[in-house]
């Protein structure tokens, strides 16, 4: 298997179902921030996946097909945080990573992790591709879905205790605005 042919692979149903577990025995949470803005409309329809911008490489438009564009962006709990370029006011959201949908992948808005994932799978380093995308999400800080993820699977971080465990946030769904925490 050549890097493409990874790529490829990754993007296969089979090959997203087998890294989607993969993914789940070694990340219990992922993470997404949103502007405050965001938070009565992803309550309404959970979070929707979003063109970032950027060209969508063609092996994922042809793989995904229509709404490749549209991705969610989301963040193992064990990286590093990682800055972004929204404006604050932000809130800090959890799903727990068997609240996963079907369709994930490499981060494609971020070149890194394609590059990553290569040399991974070319210095020998991991074998198997679906360690290869773990291993790129926890080290990159991104891995994508390309469905949404309902609001009622989803945690919001709390301003009484931001630090807390992540499953013991409340549920979105049932959060009050002026007691969620703000970055």
């Amino acid at each position: 298997m050549n890097p493409e042919e990874l790529h490829k692979h990754l993007l296969t149903q089979s090959g997203m179902a087998a890294a989607r577990s993969a993914l789940v025995c070694r990340i219990p949470w992922l993470l997404h921030v949103t502007p405050l803005e965001a938070v009565d409309g992803i309550r309404r329809a959970g979070l929707m996946p979003m063109n970032p911008g950027g060209v969508v490489p063609g092996i994922v438009r042809d793989a995904i097909g229509a709404g490749a564009e549209k991705i969610l962006c989301l963040r193992p709990s064990i990286s590093k945080d990682i800055v972004i370029g929204k404006e604050p006011p932000f809130l800090k959201l959890a799903i727990p990573s068997i609240a996963l949908p079907d369709r994930i992948g490499l981060d494609w808005s971020f070149p890194e992790s394609w590059r990553l994932a290569e040399s991974l799978y070319e210095s020998n380093a991991i074998s198997d591709p679906y360690s290869i995308l773990v291993e790129v999400a926890v080290n990159l800080g991104s891995v994508v879905a390309y469905d949404s993820i309902p609001s009622g699977s989803i945690r919001v971080c709390p301003k009484s205790a931001p630090n807390s465990n992540l499953a013991d946030w409340p549920p979105l769904d049932e959060a009050i605005n002026s007691e969620l925490a703000l970055f």
